[in-house]
């Protein structure tokens, strides 16, 4: 799928994502937690690596309170020139805009990821088969790749879902998506997550 044709669909999606309202957008990101919590993946994982929504992305604030309120430690990205790497979460107040003016943790001190730690990924769109689109920085996708036994697990809105989507070399694939709809696995089988 060639550039252009790539920030067409990031723009269209983008639209659809940003056209629910916010009750929508709230009752998604409840929705998701309580998928998440059902399912019992956030208490099999030492550590919680999440995002800090920004624009109409699913906020992931509610699952990130569940995960405090069972002393889950929970690690936010921090992105430096074209790096990214994981930090503590301790709460709001001790976050600051990065260079995008996504919030991230003050003390950015590196948490090294491994199998045991769960990856809750922003996406712009996915397929049905675990294929992601993200917002074209790439930040993730190299993340991810120079993990091994990771698990990777993208968050959406339902409406984010796309037939149109064709990954190349640099797009890694998800073992799962998340949506208000429940948790579709890819990769491995919900025993597994």
């Amino acid at each position: 799928m060639n550039e252009n044709r790539r920030s067409a669909l990031r723009k269209e999606l983008r639209v659809r994502r940003s056209e629910l309202s916010s009750e929508v957008q709230r009752q998604n990101a409840a929705a998701v937690r309580d998928h998440l919590i059902g399912t019992k993946i956030l208490e099999r994982h030492g550590r919680v690596a999440c995002y800090w929504a920004t624009g109409s992305e699913l906020d992931l604030k509610p699952t990130i309170e569940y995960l405090q309120s069972k002393g889950i430690e929970v690690l936010l990205p921090v992105i430096s020139d074209r790096d990214m790497w994981f930090a503590p979460y301790v709460n709001q107040s001790n976050m600051v805009p990065n260079a995008h003016g996504i919030l991230e943790p003050i003390d950015s001190k590196k948490s090294t990821l491994s199998s045991d730690d769960l990856i809750l990924v922003p996406l712009v769109g996915y397929t049905q088969a675990g294929d992601r689109l993200g917002q074209g920085g790439g930040y993730y996708d190299r993340f991810l790749k120079g993990l091994s036994n990771r698990l990777a697990v993208g968050v959406a809105h339902s409406v984010q879902l796309t037939h149109e989507f064709t990954p190349d070399e640099r797009d890694e694939r998800l073992d799962a998506v998340v949506t208000e709809n429940g948790l579709q696995t890819f990769s491995v089988s919900l025993a597994e997550i």
